[in-house]
């Protein structure tokens, strides 16, 4: 199918520069393609012969994704965000018997992340190009962020979120 494609335009190429003289670089436009779709598969981890494979964690790519934790429930270690939006919801997250580490990377996307007041939360936000909004209303456009909310001192154990947003946006609430 894609061979006969090829062809056609090939032909059109040919009458358009015969009868307009009107020169389209089809062969150039269709390498700009390719190297863009290539580039797009490298990016999303496409192709089967990557050499490393993200196993674990949620992903949103060019799409909406909720992810809510139920009563009990660990988040998972990994979510990332790539040309998307994601809500993820960690309110039922109060005080971990453990460290509950998260890693939220938001690339062109938009995550929101709610997180229940009374849990004892360290945030860690690095953004190149984009904008984290943190609970206590700090705005971080380009370079690391570090918020600790007020019982996070003295807590055995926290809820560690980790945020790499890039040309993205990202939004931590309280409640």
């Amino acid at each position: 199918m894609i061979f006969g494609i090829l062809i056609v335009l090939i032909g059109v190429a040919i009458i358009v520069r015969a009868v307009f003289h009107i020169d389209l670089p089809i062969f150039r436009i269709l390498i700009g393609i390719f190297l863009l779709y290539l580039g797009v598969q490298f990016i999303l981890g496409w192709p089967r012969w990557h050499w490393h494979a993200e196993t674990e964690g949620d992903s949103a790519v060019f799409g909406y994704r909720e992810f809510r934790l139920g009563p009990g429930q660990q988040p998972e270690r990994n979510y990332s965000i790539l040309f998307g939006r994601t809500l993820l919801d960690l309110t039922e997250l109060q005080s971990p018997a453990e460290d509950a580490n998260v890693e939220i990377h938001v690339v062109f996307g938009k995550a929101v992340v709610r997180v229940n007041p009374a849990a004892p939360l360290e945030v860690e936000a690095n953004v190149a190009f984009g904008n984290a909004s943190l609970p206590d209303r700090t705005q971080v456009v380009v370079g690391r962020q570090v918020y600790c909310s007020e019982n996070a001192a003295t807590a055995p154990h926290k809820v560690r979120i980790h945020a790499n947003v890039v040309f993205g946006s990202l939004e931590l609430e309280r409640g």
